[in-house]
């Protein structure tokens, strides 16, 4: 769903294929939704890094604001349990979506509990080697 004018801005097709079936000022938010709490898809590692950013800030903030400004345990804890399920999941989505960059499963999350070894493999992989070329098992280049 491009636009027919010749003199339009360009727009990538990331943009439109997660806006397809949206009104085309809601695009934004839906892929924001869609970064964050879908597992379908595959993320560039620019992608990852920013989405990896804005889930630490998240953390770092909520950790922050309980300590400092929240006296009671009992609201700590439920402050902390209502934001960090939500931050959990997107941590997991975009991980997952990172793998499929490389043509990998999920299942290869499973490797991040290996001592040592395992979260060093996990961020040269996600982190820092380029996702396949050209479409591959879990959809297109974005």
């Amino acid at each position: 769903m491009r636009s027919s004018n010749p003199y339009a801005a360009p727009v990538s097709d990331f943009a439109w294929e997660i806006a397809e079936g949206a009104d085309r000022d809601n695009w934004l938010e839906k892929s924001f939704l869609w970064l964050m709490f879908s597992f379908r898809g595959r993320l560039p590692r620019l992608g990852y890094w920013a989405a990896c950013l804005v889930v630490g800030i998240a953390y770092c903030t909520t950790i922050f604001v309980c300590t400092k400004f929240i006296q009671s345990r009992d609201v700590q804890s439920v402050v902390l349990l209502t934001v960090m399920l939500p931050l959990w999941w997107s941590t997991l989505a975009i991980s997952v979506k990172r793998w499929h960059d490389r043509d990998k499963s999920a299942w290869w999350l499973l490797l991040g509990i290996v001592p040592l070894i395992g979260p060093l493999w996990c961020l040269i992989e996600q982190g820092f080697l380029r996702g396949t070329y050209g479409p591959n098992n879990y959809g297109r280049e974005t």
